[in-house]
């Protein structure tokens, strides 16, 4: 069973009817990253929060961790 949710209110990640699409997105995702990311830049070997990178990773120190408020 689909659940409508064309303005994406409603989280529906643990909706099993929708387990097969997140697996592809996964995967597809998964390619990407193999295909496209610099591993020197990649943000799954970063200590990322929540709110991200706020400096560009072409700039010297972006990837020196900083704790921001």
């Amino acid at each position: 069973m689909k659940i409508e949710d064309p303005h994406e209110k409603n989280n529906l990640f643990d909706f099993p009817s929708y387990s097969d699409r997140i697996k592809t997105m996964r995967e597809d995702l998964e390619g990407w990253y193999s295909r496209y990311v610099n591993p020197r830049f990649d943000g799954r070997n970063f200590p990322i929060t929540g709110r991200g990178q706020k400096a560009r990773a072409d700039e010297e120190d972006a990837l020196t961790y900083r704790f921001f408020e």
